[in-house]
């Protein structure tokens, strides 16, 4: 890939199998390529590009929400990932019992993650929507929530987090 290269992020739902892919459109070439098709553990709901690793360096990574109540890191500039370079939130236990975990306050969501906005002022924080009714800000360094807003009256979806 070329720094004028252009990526495409899409979360490809078949059947019973989830893949998150990166197409690659080459400008000058006029041609557009699958670059990765990684497996998901869930049925993808959003996606979101970030290039955040830490505070001396870039990459290319994609934040995605599925039906689980935690955002997955893929880092896009590994050939063939297995699994997340980190997570956001927590993994439901086995069990299918309510979850006990109060939304409102600064941890996990308790629901599916329907909406991803990455901060480019800011970049080490990612904002998530919910099911749970909350929309909930993380610091991706820390991997923590660093905070809740939970005035919402239904589940939230779409929406952009821009810095003031």
């Amino acid at each position: 890939m070329s720094p004028d290269d252009l990526l495409v992020l899409s979360i490809c739902n078949e059947e019973n199998i989830t893949t998150l892919q990166v197409h690659v459109y080459e400008e000058e070439e006029n041609n557009m390529f699958l670059h990765h098709d990684v497996l998901l553990r869930n049925f993808g709901l959003c996606v979101e590009w970030l290039d955040f690793k830490d505070k001396s360096t870039c990459g290319n990574f994609a934040a995605v929400g599925t039906f689980d109540p935690c955002i997955e890191i893929w880092d896009m500039d590994i050939i063939d990932p297995i699994e997340p370079v980190a997570q956001l939130g927590e993994l439901p236990k086995k069990k299918k019992r309510k979850s006990k975990i109060d939304p409102r306050l600064n941890g996990p969501h308790s629901g599916a993650i329907l909406g991803l906005s990455w901060n480019t002022q800011f970049r080490n924080f990612i904002a998530s929507a919910s099911d749970d009714h909350t929309v909930k800000v993380w610091d991706i360094a820390t991997q923590k929530c660093q905070t809740t807003l939970c005035q919402h009256t239904d589940k939230v979806g779409k929406f952009i987090m821009n810095s003031v």
